[in-house]
């Protein structure tokens, strides 16, 4: 039924799906990048099972702004023998010229290591949430090393902490920035040195205007 409803709807610039879209994802991702020339924004709920298949749909919509993607957890991979294979989607080089925000949600390690690889050059906002997850925390840094330059607009709500100099160092344009203070900052750590100073930042940051706070505990 959504694949016809997207045959009918060519001039389509925002799907969303609410609800865990895995089931379908493969039919509904074809109908999309068949008809759905002109889509810009869209928001999805898949595991990550399904990351092969997401790269391919996605190396096939150009003209994204908006990308947000919720990742359930993947009871098919819970086994710790069991990796993900992306077979020859690992090797595309997907370039989105017009993405300006990128928003993840749940165990999405996978598609940043991925990401890392490829070309967001309008990017200004990113936000991840990793809700509750302790392990397995992506690679923010390497993904902020490729693609912060630009951004503006940063979010992290995660447990497990950041290196937060390396963050502003990454993102030098960053002017809206939050975190979880609940990280073990540098000044968290003992010293037996009364002279030590602890450095939450190496340099002055010349544009950061906004600080947001998570978790607060």
């Amino acid at each position: 039924m959504v694949v016809t409803i997207i045959q009918q709807c060519p001039n389509l610039e925002i799907f969303t799906v609410d609800w865990p879209i895995t089931p379908s994802f493969i039919p509904v991702a074809d109908a999309l990048c068949t008809f759905a020339n002109s889509l810009r924004t869209v928001q999805w709920s898949l595991t990550s099972a399904l990351l092969p298949r997401l790269i391919w749909a996605l190396d096939s919509l150009p003209q994204l702004e908006s990308l947000y993607l919720n990742f359930e957890p993947n009871p098919e991979l819970a086994s710790e023998e069991k990796t993900l294979r992306l077979g020859a989607a690992s090797n595309l080089a997907i370039t989105l010229p017009g993405l300006t925000q990128l928003s993840l949600r749940g165990m999405c390690e996978e598609f940043i290591d991925q990401a890392c690889d490829w070309s967001f050059p309008s990017l200004r906002s990113f936000s991840l949430d990793f809700i509750a997850n302790r392990h397995d925390l992506p690679d923010i840094l390497a993904f902020l090393s490729t693609h912060g330059a630009q951004i503006s607009f940063l979010d992290l709500n995660t447990i497990p902490s950041i290196d937060i100099s390396a963050i502003l160092d990454h993102c030098p344009l960053l002017t809206h920035f939050s975190f979880n203070p609940d990280w073990r900052l540098p000044f968290h750590i003992e010293s037996n040195d009364p002279n030590a100073n602890a450095t939450l930042i190496r340099s002055p940051h010349l544009h950061l205007t906004h600080i947001g706070l998570h978790q607060l505990l």
